[in-house]
Order: C-alpha cells, then sequence, then structure tokens
C-alpha cells in the first residue's frame, strides 16, 4: 500500500506543489480538505461540493454549494490552496477549481473550464443556511461502550453519552434558531455582477465581546467575467438559494468561467471584486512556494509533507475582530464542533513553526495569546464567539499556559529579532510568571502544583481524588517544562531573571527527585502518592529529556524505556502512554486520547528529546509519525493521511488509527483540520534537523544523519542549511 493509503495518490502539480489525487470509488463517506488563506475557511468535500466558514466574529458555517455528483464519478485533487474536480456531462467535460488566494482577500474563486458540446449557459449555486457554531460543552452523541468495559463502566458509560447527546440536540436547537434568526437576504447588484445577501436582524456592536457568533455583514456571489447573466434568489425559511447563470457564446467549443463567494463589507466589495478578477493561480501558487520549501535529498517524503504541513497550517488562519489580531484556531473538533477557539497553549505550538511559515501571523497569534492574560496574570483557557474569553467550564486555573507562551514568545522573539514585540509582550508576560510562581507555586514535593489541570486537560481522571489533585496535586510536566523554558525567557524579563533562574534550579532538583528507575514519575496525587511510577507518561518525560533532567545515565535509560514501551510498538508514532491506565469511571477507554493515544503534539516533544540523545532514533521516530506512515500502517483511515485530529486511538485498544469519542468530544466527527496534527510533524523535524532559535539568531545544531545527505531549508523567515 503507497502513502496515500485505499483514498488515493500523492503526486506533484504543475506548479510543483504536493496534491493528493483522491481515488473517488474508495470513498464511503463524506471527506474533505481545508481550502483558504489569512481570512477564509472553506471544506472542499469528494463530491465536489464546497462549504464556506467565517470565523472573525465567531464560527459561523455560512453555506454550500451544489455537490458535482458521486465522488466514484469525479476526478478530484486536494491541492495547496485549492480543490479541483473534473467530471464529465453527457458530451461535455468539466473541470471546477475552487481556490483562495494567497494573502488575506475574504474569499473563495471558482473558476470552471468547460470543453465539448456547451450549454448556453453555467450556474454557480450556493444554498446559505447560517449555522452560527454557537459554544457548547458535551457534545458527543451516543456510542456503544468499549467491549473491554465493565458493566459499572458499561452504566457509566451510558449515562454520561446520553447527558452529553441531551446536551448537543439542545445546542443544536439553539443555533438552529440562532440561524433563523439570522437568516440571509438579498438581492442582485447589476453594477457589481453579484448577488449580494445580508443577515435579515440587526448584527449588534462590532467590536463589542459576545459569546454569540454574529454573521458578517455582506455575503456575496459574483460573476467575474463578461457576457449576460441571470441570477436567482429562492428563500425558503432560513434558507436562501442563490444562483447566477453566465452565458456562454453559441456555437463555442469551449468556456472559461469565473466566479467568486465569499464576505466584505458593502463599501469594500467593488475593490474585492476588482483584486479577485485580477487573482492568479500561478502567482498565489508562488506564494505558497515561498513559504516553505525542503531539500531532504536522504528523504523525499519529508520534503512533501513538510510543505504540505505549512501551506495547511498558514490557509487555516483567522481573524478575530475583537480582540484585533489574526490567530490560526486549532480547529477540529474542539472549534467546528464545540466552537471552542484556543487552547493558548495550542497558539504557543503553532506559533513556533509558523514563526518560519508565516512571522507576521506567528507574531499576531501570540499577540492574541496575550491578550486572554488576565488581570491577575492567570491565562484564560479559550474563548468563544466574537473575542469572548472563557475558561471552558473546566479550566480556571490550568498551570501549563503561562510557560507556553513564555516558550513561544521567547523562540518567536530570539528567532525573528523582533525587539519591538518583546517589549511589548514583556508586561503581559511578567505578569503571568508572576502569577505562576505565586499563584501555582510549588507542592510538598518541589515540584510545581498542577491547578485545574496542566497540557494532559483529563490528567484528574487518573487519581482517586479531583479536588485533591487540583488543591495539592503537583505535576511534572510542568515543573521540567520550566526548566526549559524559565532561564531562557529570563532574558526577555531582566527584573525577573534572577527569580526565574532560582525557581529552575529549584524545579531541576525537584523533577530529578522524581526518578522512578526507568522513567520519572508523572506527580503526585495531592493525598501523598506518586502517579506515574507504574506507567511511563511520556508527555513529562519528554520535557524531561529536552531540559536534560537527571543524570546521563538516567536519560540514556530514559531514552531506552520511551524507544522500547511507547514508540516501537506503535506504527504511528509514540503512545502517551506505555500502556493504558486505570481511569476513574472507565471515560477514557484504553489507548484512547490521553489513556494511551497517540498524540501529535507529544510526539514532537518526543522527537525533540530523543534528538538530543540519540538522533538515529528520533530520526526513525519522525518518519512512523508521517502521514505516509499512517497510510500504510492504516490505509482504510481517510484522516491521517492529508490531515489529522489532536491524536489517533493506538493499538492498545480498540480501532487503532482511528481517533476518540468521549463524553465531551466527538472527535471522530471532525477529524481533521486539527492545528497540532501540521504543526507537530514540523516542530519535529525543525528540532531533529537542529534547528534552534538562540540569542544569536536560529542557528542549526547538526542532528541530521549522515545518509539524509545535505539538507537545505527555505522559508519566509529565512533559508538554514545543514551545518557543515
Amino acid at each position: 500500500m503507497g502513502d496515500g493509503g485505499d483514498f488515493g495518490d500523492w503526486s506533484t502539480d504543475t506548479d510543483d506543489l504536493p496534491c493528493f489525487d483522491l481515488r473517488g470509488e474508495a470513498v464511503a463517506e463524506d471527506v474533505w480538505h481545508q481550502v483558504g488563506n489569512d481570512r477564509i475557511t472553506a471544506t472542499a468535500h469528494a463530491d465536489g461540493a464546497t462549504t464556506l466558514y467565517w470565523a472573525e466574529e465567531g464560527l459561523v458555517r455560512v453555506g454550500r454549494s451544489a455537490h458535482l455528483g458521486a465522488p466514484a464519478a469525479l476526478a478530484a485533487r486536494f491541492g495547496c490552496g485549492y480543490a479541483s474536480w473534473r467530471h464529465r456531462a453527457g458530451a461535455m467535460s468539466v473541470e471546477r477549481r475552487v481556490w483562495a488566494p494567497f494573502g488575506d482577500a475574504p474569499a473563495l474563486r471558482i473558476d470552471v473550464a468547460l470543453e465539448g458540446a456547451l450549454p448556453v449557459a453555467w450556474a454557480e449555486t450556493w444554498n446559505f443556511a447560517p449555522y452560527p457554531v454557537l459554544p457548547g460543552g458535551l457534545m458527543s452523541r451516543r456510542v456503544p461502550a468499549p467491549r473491554n468495559a465493565t458493566l459499572g463502566e458499561r452504566v457509566l458509560w451510558h449515562a454520561m453519552l446520553t447527558a452529553s447527546s441531551a446536551s448537543r440536540a439542545l445546542t443544536e436547537t439553539l443555533r438552529r434558531a440562532l440561524g433563523w434568526r439570522l437568516r440571509l437576504r438579498g438581492r442582485f447588484d447589476p453594477t457589481l455582477r453579484a448577488i449580494v445577501l445580508a443577515p435579515s436582524a440587526p448584527r449588534g456592536d462590532a467590536s463589542k465581546r459576545s459569546m454569540i457568533p454574529r454573521l458578517p455583514p455582506v455575503v456575496f456571489v459574483a460573476a467575474l467575467g463578461d457576457g449576460e447573466l441571470r441570477a436567482r434568489i429562492d428563500s425558503r425559511g432560513r434558507h436562501t438559494v442563490a444562483s447566477i447563470e453566465a452565458s456562454i457564446p453559441s456555437g463555442a467549443a469551449c468556456a472559461r468561467l469565473a466566479f467568486a463567494v465569499g464576505v466584505a463589507p458593502p463599501a469594500a466589495l467593488p475593490e474585492l471584486l476588482a483584486t479577485l478578477r485580477a487573482a492568479s493561480p500561478r502567482e498565489s501558487a508562488s506564494a505558497w512556494r515561498r513559504t516553505w520549501r525542503l531539500e531532504l535529498p536522504g528523504a523525499p517524503a519529508l520534503g512533501r509533507e513538510s510543505a504540505w504541513h505549512a501551506t495547511q497550517l498558514r490557509s487555516a488562519q483567522v481573524r478575530d475582530v475583537v480582540l484585533g489580531s489574526r490567530y490560526l484556531p486549532q480547529g477540529g473538533a474542539y472549534g467546528y464542533v464545540h466552537g471552542l477557539q484556543g487552547a493558548p497553549r495550542d497558539y504557543a505550538l503553532s506559533a513556533l513553526p509558523l514563526t518560519f511559515i508565516d512571522p507576521d501571523g506567528a507574531r499576531e497569534l501570540l499577540r492574541l495569546a496575550l491578550r486572554l492574560v488576565r488581570a491577575d496574570g492567570a491565562v484564560h483557557y479559550a474563548h468563544v464567539g466574537a473575542g469572548r474569553p472563557t475558561s471552558a467550564g473546566v479550566h480556571e486555573a490550568p498551570s501549563d499556559l503561562p510557560l507556553f507562551l513564555l516558550w513561544a514568545v521567547t523562540d518567536y522573539v530570539w528567532a525573528t529579532g523582533d525587539r519591538a514585540f518583546a517589549e511589548e509582550a514583556a508586561p503581559t508576560l511578567a505578569r503571568t510568571w508572576r502569577w505562576l510562581r505565586d499563584g501555582i507555586g510549588l507542592g510538598a514535593h518541589g515540584l510545581l502544583r498542577v491547578g485545574s489541570g496542566d497540557w494532559n486537560d483529563p490528567i484528574t481522571a487518573f487519581v482517586a481524588s479531583r479536588r485533591a489533585f487540583h488543591r495539592d496535586g503537583e505535576s511534572t510536566f510542568d515543573s521540567a517544562m520550566a526548566v526549559y523554558v524559565l532561564p531562557r525567557a529570563a532574558a526577555l524579563l531582566p527584573a525577573e531573571a534572577s527569580a526565574m533562574q532560582q525557581l529552575a534550579a529549584t524545579l531541576r532538583e525537584s523533577t530529578a527527585a522524581t526518578w522512578a528507575g526507568a522513567w520519572f514519575l508523572r506527580g503526585y496525587d495531592g493525598l501523598g502518592g506518586a502517579l506515574g511510577r507504574e506507567h511511563l507518561f511520556l508527555d513529562a518525560n519528554a520535557w524531561c529529556l529536552v531540559a536534560r533532567i537527571g543524570s546521563d545515565a538516567q536519560r540514556a535509560t530514559l531514552v531506552r524505556s520511551i524507544i522500547e514501551r511507547c514508540d516501537d510498538p506503535s506504527p504511528i508514532g509514540p503512545t502517551i502512554l506505555d500502556r493504558p491506565h486505570r481511569v476513574r469511571g472507565g471515560i477514557l477507554p484504553p489507548g484512547w486520547d490521553v489513556n494511551g493515544g497517540v498524540w501529535p503534539a507529544i510526539g514532537a516533544l518526543t522527537v525533540w528529546g530523543l534528538a538530543l540523545h540519540d538522533p538515529e532514533s528520533a530520526w526513525r521516530s519522525l518518519a512512523k509519525q508521517t502521514f505516509a506512515a499512517h497510510a500504510r500502517a492504516y490505509p482504510h483511515v481517510w484522516y491521517g493521511i492529508w490531515s489529522g485530529p489532536d491524536a489517533y486511538n493506538s493499538h492498545h485498544g480498540e480501532h487503532p488509527g482511528e481517533t476518540y469519542v468521549q463524553p465531551a468530544t466527538p472527535m471522530r466527527e471532525f477529524p481533521v483540520m486539527n492545528s497540532n496534527a501540521h504543526a507537530g510533524p514540523l516542530l519535529a523535524l525543525l528540532k531533529a534537523l537542529g534547528v534552534e532559535a538562540t540569542p544569536e539568531g536560529v542557528v542549526v545544531e547538526s542532528r541530521a544523519p549522515a545518509r539524509l545527505g545535505v539538507w537545505q531549508l527555505r522559508t519566509a523567515l529565512r533559508e538554514v542549511k545543514a551545518a557543515p
């Protein structure tokens, strides 16, 4: 089986960019691909339909184009910033290409090429039924309990999934009701050659925070060419079908037509449409190529995949008009099912590779994350709607978020030399550092307390008492991360530097004292017991390698433990646990989610830690974390081939290679377009190559094995090469 699994083949398009040719006959369910730029996001589907989203004032599913037919009858290609479909309609061949011009035009352009026996006209039709993604908490529908669940666990699973299913139904009812209130009504503007639609209810003040998503001021469908037009607007309930029909000269053997769909303030429409008429696919492709280009002779698949990851990250960006920044949402089920934008840790992880792909975008993303820092220095877990910060109901004081912000801002400033941003960020960073020191503080064993949770959101399910863990529990993940992060970030905060370095030194000793014989503990449960004595928790131990905790001999043992227990048994990257752990109530099945799943974010940290101690093992692990490896291991699973979720199910449990469902999150419903699925592999690659940000700028520490050849990486930030 090739790198495309059962679903198609990777190729290179005429613009020398990676693309995926879908094998339509293998598609038995809805599969889709992200198309977007700095302002707009859409999903292109195997049946030729395109779904348009708007996120500047809260996420709204705006509308969907007509489909072209059954996937088996279409030749679909998913490319960098575009999707195209080819098919025959009688004696006519049709190619339809949907693409987002590189940059910040909030619209899609649709190019249609026709050959053969042509009709007298061709129509571009969209069904607009606004669906505001109002924030939802428990969103999983009922699914069967895992087969190995005990009777008690089955009862609890059934009860929780019944409750979450009811919560989902209520949330969807509210969303539909809101969509009805915001239904679109419009008219045809012959001067603009566009159907222009606006919400039927007042939008409210766009500068104010709101949990309720607001529709854009104007949605449009336009013809970009010359010739006669016919427009049709059919409003029924909350659905508005808008169709523009462009005439085709009689007797023509071929025709090239262009349309656009997008959003904009009314006053900006003429200029935007002029921009779209002049837009060139070749110029967009050239801009995508400048984003990221890796030449790695010994591993060409990594060159292809890294370029793909870079375009997926950049094209996922949107803007929040209230918080006043462009940002890269975590996406996946969190965004598109829950309506939740965050968390700042994920923004920080994305900012690290985005600094190379789009430095301006990375700065904007970090700026938005800094605006989520509260007055007391704690960090909001997420934001919803139009710039409304929230703790998401479960994370009033996550203890890891200050560390992620300190890490990402430091690396961005060092890599770019953007000292102005360092000065801008310093007061907020100082405030959140002091909250980490004084508000979180140290527990009885000298580790940072866990607060309402660290990176591992459900970590409280692994201990006996949730209350005791929140009050007195301690986190090795946070402590080891702080050992690495604080001395670096101290360079940005001279007034706090001495205290930061002193705390890092204290935490180094305390974390080293958690050595359990073959790995470090995960922490303490708040009742005096150790967490992680019998199980290897990869998330914390990866940071122990990065921060060089413990003796050389201990870290050598830890490397072997990670490879033998977590990495070697898994075909798609290391598992987050060496084997599943007992979880309160059985709400996290074995091998799913953080109970032994495979996480791209933690895989990246693992590659980094291994690269510092055993580069060959790091590169072997990196190869297993590619989309190509996932496609070969699980060819029947469509996600994991061109995009993916936050985590994959591992060989430890049911449905390996797929993704999880738990009472809160139905990850399977939207198993792609998660930022970590693309940021994680890029971060891992940079660290495996030895690309590091230092006070002197970006440097290369030789880590790539000689067998890979002399490599060269060109990015929007700068060019880096193999160390001599």
